[in-house]
């Protein structure tokens, strides 16, 4: 049985959609590594490691000139 598929998002752009409180954050970026519980994203520049329980959603991002951390969302249901 597979854990994640982590490994099929390795060297892409992604758009993450995250939680963070009552609050929902847009994060896009490169994914450069996985582990069990983490996702290494490269935004702007910076390495953000996202922990993948508090990950909502996650697709491949079309990239902007200045991808990055968006700001806070009012949490939605799907």
């Amino acid at each position: 049985m597979r854990d994640d598929y982590g490994n099929e998002w390795m060297d892409k752009e992604v758009e993450a959609r995250v939680i963070e409180g009552s609050n929902v954050m847009v994060v896009r970026g490169k994914i450069i590594d996985t582990a069990r519980y983490w996702l290494k994203v490269s935004v702007g520049g910076q390495i953000l490691y996202l922990n993948k329980a508090f990950i909502i959603s996650i697709k491949l991002a079309e990239m902007k000139n200045d991808p990055g951390v968006e700001g806070n969302e009012n949490r939605q249901s799907c």
